[in-house]
């Protein structure tokens, strides 16, 4: 008897150690994808995009590459697209605001797919680096233009992958 209880003893302690060291205890893993930039100018040199250039590129103050335009009212000259990796599972996307020609505000658009779209927007003026967004599924894209409502503020993103739209996924 007192064989088995000290068995019986051995194999509670045993198990004990296995339950804690599972992988039930972990944190959960996140996959992280980074998408680029994408823009495409729709109009210029007219009354409405004046100029013949509608956004430029050139260095925040951390040195990142990134792109930036002059908010532009209600009228859209300039589209910016990140074509994110499509997944169906809850995915949590992330914009890198630059720091300097990043003032106005950004109204993003989710394209879902036959799900439809969603958006959100976000004020560039008090930020700078990685802000969060949104949590969503089966996003393809996300877009914005510099048709945004104001006037005299800039919009800046990220051109690289490095520095555009990070998306973080359960595993």
């Amino acid at each position: 008897m007192r064989t088995a209880l000290m068995a019986a003893g051995a194999v509670t302690g045993l198990l004990a150690g296995l339950l804690a060291a599972s992988p039930a205890s972990a944190e959960p893993r996140t996959q992280y994808y980074f998408t680029g930039a994408g823009v495409i100018t729709w109009e210029n040199k007219t009354a409405a995009c004046p100029g013949s250039r509608q956004w430029f590129e050139t260095r925040d103050a951390y040195g990142e590459l990134i792109g930036y335009t002059n908010s532009n009212g209600g009228h859209a000259c300039v589209e910016v697209t990140y074509a994110v990796k499509t997944l169906r599972q809850m995915c949590h996307f992330y914009f890198y605001v630059p720091r300097g020609h990043a003032t106005g505000s950004i109204k993003f658009k989710f394209d879902q797919g036959r799900y439809g779209t969603s958006g959100m927007t976000l004020d560039e003026g008090p930020r700078e680096g990685w802000h969060y967004l949104m949590g969503a599924t089966n996003v393809n894209s996300i877009t914005f233009t510099d048709a945004n409502d104001e006037t005299g503020t800039q919009i800046g993103w990220g051109m690289l992958r490095e520095n555009g739209i990070k998306q973080a996924c359960p595993v």
